[in-house]
């Protein structure tokens, strides 16, 4: 008998098995098009379904019924062995999101050729909760009318998220999109997995990516689709933890990046189990389309100065831009930090504008030459 649970990476041990990868195709915030079920809407939403032989979409849809009728065993189809079964149960985990019920703890029997599910709460919580998360996720879907294009959606889900979820990873509920949505609090699984969720509701395809950072620490991510291509988005990196924080912090460093940009660098994606989707354009990326991409000193740090002013007069505090080259970037961080640029700024408003600005968080992300100003009042 070999037990196993989630942990964002895959390895055989002794007698445990660490797994990575969730999404439900039960009933959706978001509504069916075309007369379709939406069972139908979900899968072809599901990139990782795609990724499997015939064999394995039908034990894997069988295991999404099984785990939706709460069943606690779910026998070996005829020529699976384990090393299958934990395939399809990782996938299950980690791309069946709005199966938030469905704990990370499993194990397959081998002599009686079954995998046994286990459950973090009981019926008539799950209930609750469900509701609960469906309330949320409603109220963020019905801000976009018709002519909201997927970009805007994205960015919308994208900063709902980083704004009103706090890192942490005390909680039951924090490796859920339960956690990251209705609680406000939550660890990368529950960052990902809400963002994996909202995206579906919205029609938006994606899908969740395990893998680690740079230190080899367990982490996850989304792939997504925007314009037609595949972007990586980073929420959990995106809110970092501050000290005096501001409330209105928003960042977007990682916000519709390329492979090229984060992967073997910043993020390391587990493909054990799932091939990864090429992430190769840049045009959608956030800062390129937002005007605040720039290949040299002189306006980047125009731009930026401007955007701090912007930032300090209509209260948000926050201004960020980015470069396409570490020159470039350097030569701004020194002007603005070590000959005292950033200060120079501060007292300007404070003494024009009477404003009360009384210090600044910066945040310098080296690899991505992305620059963040925090002003603290």
């Amino acid at each position: 008998m070999k037990f196993g649970f989630f942990a964002a990476f895959s390895v055989t041990l002794a007698a445990a098995v660490l797994l990575t990868s969730c999404k439900a195709v039960d009933e959706s915030v978001s509504q069916p098009q075309s007369g379709q079920s939406t069972e139908a809407a979900a899968e072809q939403l599901d990139y990782v379904f795609y990724t499997l032989n015939d064999k394995e979409k039908e034990t894997y849809s069988d295991m999404i019924g099984a785990v939706n009728r709460r069943e606690n065993e779910f026998p070996f189809p005829e020529g699976f062995d384990s090393d299958e079964m934990r395939k399809l149960f990782t996938l299950l985990y980690t791309q069946q999101e709005r199966i938030f019920w469905l704990d990370s703890r499993f194990y397959c029997d081998d002599e009686q050729r079954m995998l046994y599910f286990m459950y973090r709460y009981d019926e008539e919580q799950t209930d609750r909760m469900r509701v609960a998360l469906d309330l949320e996720a409603g109220k963020i879907i019905a801000g976009f009318g018709q002519d909201t294009d997927d970009y805007e959606k994205l960015l919308a889900i994208h900063d709902e998220i980083v704004l009103s979820c706090t890192f942490s990873e005390n909680g039951s509920n924090a490796a859920t999109a339960y956690g990251a949505l209705v609680d406000g609090s939550a660890m990368c699984e529950g960052y990902a997995f809400a963002f994996s969720y909202l995206c579906t509701a919205a029609g938006i395809e994606n899908y969740v990516v395990s893998g680690s950072n740079e230190k080899g620490e367990p982490h996850l991510w989304n792939k997504v689709v925007c314009g037609g291509e595949w972007y990586n988005v980073d929420c959990t990196w995106d809110d970092p933890i501050l000290k005096d924080k501001n409330e209105k912090f928003l960042r977007h460093d990682y916000f519709l990046v390329s492979d090229d940009e984060i992967n073997g660098i910043s993020h390391f994606p587990d493909t054990e189990y799932l091939p990864s989707v090429p992430c190769t354009d840049g045009n959608g990326n956030y800062f390129v389309r937002s005007g605040l991409y720039f290949d040299n000193y002189t306006d980047g740090l125009e731009a930026l100065s401007a955007s701090i002013k912007e930032a300090a007069r209509n209260g948000s505090g926050e201004a960020e831009i980015r470069f396409d080259n570490e020159e470039a970037f350097s030569e701004v961080c020194s002007y603005l930090y070590d000959r005292q640029g950033l200060k120079e700024i501060i007292e300007e408003l404070n003494a024009n504008d009477g404003l009360k600005i009384s210090s600044a968080h910066h945040i310098e992300n080296s690899s991505l030459y992305v620059i963040h100003i925090s002003l603290i009042f």
